[in-house]
């Protein structure tokens, strides 16, 4: 039948009056049997109240909570019943806020590789003692891990955390992509932004490199907390605090990667991919400029702590005492007169400013100089 299109919309408006009002009955109902179980429950708690205060009223509130919760264990109590429930409650509790994902995801982070998915599948096969297919145990499957990993990474990408792969002929890697907004983050985190407002802070760019395992070299770029009046995030005291025993002291707590390179530790890799991350850096320090990493903030006293292996390399200048003539990058000694005594660079400032025209005379005679030639006054400061 074809039915006219008023009447079509009176069948269907008589329709949803007539789901409407089974809703609203079974809604109704359901606020019966709320209220009803409430009820219940006030009169469960009062019998419960009134038998602690007849049989306990010697005891302290932990004691009756111990025995309470002893009577409910029991099997003899409603033929185990209560066992059961109990265990639900605490499996439940457990899982949602103990051992939940985001837990887990965090310190399998902060461990250094010490727990991996491998370990959470042989904890839950542990747990697991019946061998069943689909279970669902106190601690989450490793499927639902990745799912809260997937939710950290996309809420870092919305606040700037955002990172990209990089695929170089010196190595692969992986590096922050927008670096200034990490560092926004760790200053404000810190406590640093608005000290940064009245004096210049401290900051310190490092780079080190590390053997994973054979063959596979780890190379890290990371931005390290020097500041004095850093705090920490969460409880607020200085994190350079030496009156406080907590205090963090190893600067390796203090370290934030901002760049991974896999590959050999060599002059090239700190040319192409490393000297990029300095020279941000770099930017940010020199006075009388904006800022280029914190427009807020006064230009940083940067740092660049290393070991003698990555001051080489980024300079391009020395190396082992018999592995090459010119191998100081401080002075001007060579192989064959290790033992001579050198011109101390700070004896007088036209000495100092003669000694350090020398040494830049012969880095850049062979041309090993990681400035180029224009900058030959910048390089005459930073070298004094």
């Amino acid at each position: 039948f074809f039915f006219p299109k008023k009447e079509k919309l009176s069948i269907t408006l008589t329709r949803l009056k007539c789901q409407m009002a089974v809703q609203v009955k079974e809604l109704k109902a359901a606020n019966d049997n709320i209220a009803a179980l409430n009820a219940e429950k006030n009169r469960l708690n009062t019998k419960v109240g009134s038998l602690v205060k007849k049989h306990y009223s010697r005891f302290g509130m932990k004691r009756v909570g111990k025995e309470i919760s002893k009577a409910l264990w029991s099997l003899d109590l409603f033929d185990g019943i209560g066992r059961k429930s109990i265990r639900e409650i605490t499996h439940k509790e457990l899982r949602e806020k103990v051992f939940s994902p985001h837990r887990i995801l965090k310190y399998m982070d902060l461990s250094s590789g010490s727990l991996n998915y491998a370990g959470i599948e042989i904890l839950r096969a542990i747990e697991n003692l019946l061998g069943t297919k689909w279970f669902q145990g106190i601690i989450p499957s490793p499927s639902t891990i990745r799912k809260a990993a997937r939710a950290v990474e996309k809420k870092a990408d919305e606040v700037g955390l955002k990172t990209q792969r990089l695929l170089t002929p010196q190595g692969e890697g992986v590096e922050f992509k927008y670096k200034d907004k990490v560092i926004q983050l760790l200053h404000d985190a810190y406590g640093l932004t608005e000290v940064g407002k009245y004096r210049p802070l401290e900051v310190a760019i490092t780079t080190d490199g590390s053997m994973l395992c054979h063959l596979v070299n780890l190379v890290m770029v990371g931005y390290k907390m020097i500041d004095p009046a850093a705090r920490h995030p969460i409880t607020g005291k200085l994190l350079l605090d030496p009156t406080d025993p907590k205090s963090v002291f190893q600067s390796r707590d203090l370290c934030f990667p901002l760049l991974l390179m896999l590959g050999q530790e060599t002059k090239e890799m700190y040319s192409a991919n490393i000297k990029p991350v300095y020279d941000l850096f770099f930017k940010a320090s020199t006075e009388g400029e904006t800022n280029a990493l914190a427009p807020d903030c006064l230009p940083f006293v940067c740092s660049c702590p290393g070991d003698l292996s990555c001051h080489w390399k980024a300079t391009k200048v020395g190396k082992g005492a018999k592995a090459g003539i010119r191998f100081c990058m401080n002075c001007a000694c060579t192989s064959d007169n290790i033992v001579a005594p050198q011109i101390p660079c700070s004896v007088t400032v036209e000495e100092a400013a003669k000694y350090s025209k020398l040494i830049e005379k012969e880095c850049l005679m062979r041309g090993i100089s990681l400035f180029t030639v224009d900058e030959e006054e910048r390089r005459d400061v930073l070298r004094n």
